[in-house]
């Protein structure tokens, strides 16, 4: 659904409910349970705010991990926006203290995604209609992942106000870069409320979705209470729901991902994608065949021992698809070496931090427990004063 190792988008109209989903995204991934029905790979999750005051979202947060039966407390879940008291950085991620501090922080917790809400207020200067400017937003949302590698990014957006005569769902606002430069993207609508008895639901529709077979569109809808909330998947008016096999692709991949580097027995990941998927054995074992073994990222190989079972392995990041370390030894596992476009290397973090001590800026550790409205009225100025745990 949204692909690891690269850039995604959510794009819908305001308000539609986008800032909900990221934080049922968020949730989804710090706990490892299900997102909308499908699996995620669990690993603690970062979210960039430009856009909407915390309060909002992390009583919805808070909801839906009760709702999993997690304690919000608990969770890896890691939280930045700009001081709520000062202006916002006139540059958001363009600003260089900025994109400095954020890039150092994706490096110190290894975040499996990261979550930035949203284009506009996160790029205020660049011109969404541009693909050189889109080009560019690209550069700087790299230069975020390649910090924790194989990181998931997720970029909210906004898509085009509504034309008569035309579809609602015609893609995210703005240069045809922005397709070009995601490997997914995924416009949310609301449903016409005529059309599903006056209830307020979302359509999801799968825009664009690289190295995956074609995605069915679905409904979502949210369910919630004075303590709980949860995002549920249901029938589209028009339609049904995605077929059995588009299930058991998506299962055997994050199976194959989680079995690690010694990966998985083919009878074993039959059995297993069998129960995640509920489908049959026959269906696993075609998309198996048809599908799992072509993908990019999957190998197909001897396990050896008894039998010489045939498995799959998910491929690593510096590994050829032959399942070798395609790894270039002369040069240096450094992740700083990539950061000159934007001169925001780890020294130059910390020589920011030394200029910066007087201010308050960049002296304070990342998982600390404060709130962070409390947190960031200590601060001056709006250079990138915390990075804080939301674990209040």
């Amino acid at each position: 659904m949204f692909q690891a190792d690269a850039a995604n988008y959510i794009a819908g109209e305001p308000g539609v409910g986008k800032s909900w989903i990221m934080c049922d995204l968020a949730v989804s991934v710090a706990t490892g349970t299900p997102f909308l029905g499908r699996l995620t790979q669990q690993g603690p999750v970062l979210v960039i705010n430009f856009d909407d005051a915390e309060t909002l979202p992390r009583q919805y947060a808070e909801r839906t991990a009760r709702k999993r039966g997690y304690e919000f407390d608990d969770l890896p879940l890691h939280y930045w926006e700009p001081n709520p008291d000062e202006a916002k950085p006139v540059g958001g991620l363009l600003d260089t203290n900025v994109i400095t501090y954020l890039a150092f922080q994706v490096a110190t917790i290894k975040p499996a995604l990261i979550l930035i809400d949203s284009f506009s207020s996160a790029f205020p200067s660049l011109d969404g209609n541009k693909g050189q400017d889109i080009v560019y937003m690209h550069e700087i949302l790299r230069q975020l992942r390649i910090n924790s590698p194989g990181a998931c990014l997720v970029l909210l957006d906004h898509t085009p106000k509504e034309v008569v005569l035309q579809s609602k769902r015609r893609g995210v606002t703005g240069s045809q870069q922005k397709n070009g430069q995601v490997r997914s993207g995924h416009i949310v609508s609301r449903v016409e409320p005529s059309e599903v008895n006056g209830e307020d639901v979302l359509r999801w529709d799968f825009h664009k979705i690289n190295a995956a077979p074609p995605q069915s569109n679905f409904a979502i809808e949210r369910e919630q209470t004075t303590t709980t909330a949860r995002l549920i998947v249901r029938d589209l008016p028009e339609q049904e729901r995605a077929p059995k096999t588009n299930q058991a692709f998506e299962a055997a991949l994050t199976t194959i991902k989680s079995a690690g580097e010694d990966g998985i027995a083919r009878t074993e990941l039959i059995e297993q994608v069998t129960k995640i998927a509920n489908v049959g054995r026959r269906t696993v074992e075609k998309v198996l065949d048809e599908q799992v073994r072509n993908h990019p990222n999957v190998i197909e190989k001897k396990l050896g021992g008894r039998g010489d079972p045939k498995g799959y392995k998910w491929r690593g990041i510096n590994e050829t698809p032959d399942g070798t370390d395609g790894t270039d030894s002369t040069q240096p596992n450094d992740l700083t070496q990539n950061t000159s476009a934007l001169n925001h290397s780890r020294q130059a973090h910390e020589n920011s931090i030394s200029r910066n001590d007087a201010n308050g800026y960049g002296n304070k550790p990342l998982r600390e427990k404060r709130e962070v409205s409390t947190y960031a009225k200590s601060l001056k100025s709006h250079t990138p004063t915390v990075i804080a745990n939301v674990r209040a």
